[in-house]
């Protein structure tokens, strides 16, 4: 993509230790290397092919919220004779949270299995295997490292970052 756009990859020498670069020449002719193909908000190096819209997801929160009310506290008994009640929601029950995540996590990881790891070292209360976010994250992180060097025989890694908050309704 970006030497069909007229960008140049800078590709190291083998064993050199180096990192392929997107190389450009800005409005003043200084020459520069980028280490990625995707840099947000960088218009000048998106020219040359080089990404500089972010992927964003826009959801309203108050739906999120409702969908996950849906539980009344109502009981059913099957034909077996066993029963299974559903606990009642309220808002207060719901939690909500952020992530921006590279697509080097994402490539490898799932968005279900981030959601998920995140939510539990967010939210887990006390005694429950207490996973810490930060740990939550390295967790998911090193899947991802994993997922690369699997696939890539430990030959590059793309760039794997992750960020979570909580969000006050």
């Amino acid at each position: 993509r970006v030497e069909e756009m007229g960008g140049r990859v800078y590709v190291p020498p083998e064993g050199s230790g180096g990192t392929s670069r997107v190389m450009y020449i800005d409005g003043n002719g200084n020459q520069y290397g980028l280490a990625m193909s995707r840099s947000l908000g960088d218009w000048e190096a998106g020219r040359l092919g080089v990404i500089p819209d972010p992927i964003v997801d826009v959801v309203k929160i108050s739906d999120i919220i409702a969908s996950h009310m849906n539980a009344d506290g109502s009981c059913t008994v099957e034909e077996d004779g066993s029963s299974s009640c559903a606990a009642k929601i309220s808002e207060a029950d719901v939690k909500l949270f952020a992530v921006s995540a590279t697509d080097g996590l994402i490539d490898y990881v799932s968005l279900e299995a981030i959601a998920n790891h995140v939510a539990m070292g967010l939210f887990e209360e006390e005694g429950e295997g207490e996973l810490h976010l930060l740990n939550a994250c390295e967790d998911l992180i090193m899947a991802a490292a994993k997922g690369w060097h699997d696939h890539r025989g430990g030959r590059y890694r793309d760039d794997i970052a992750i960020a979570a908050s909580v969000i006050s309704s």
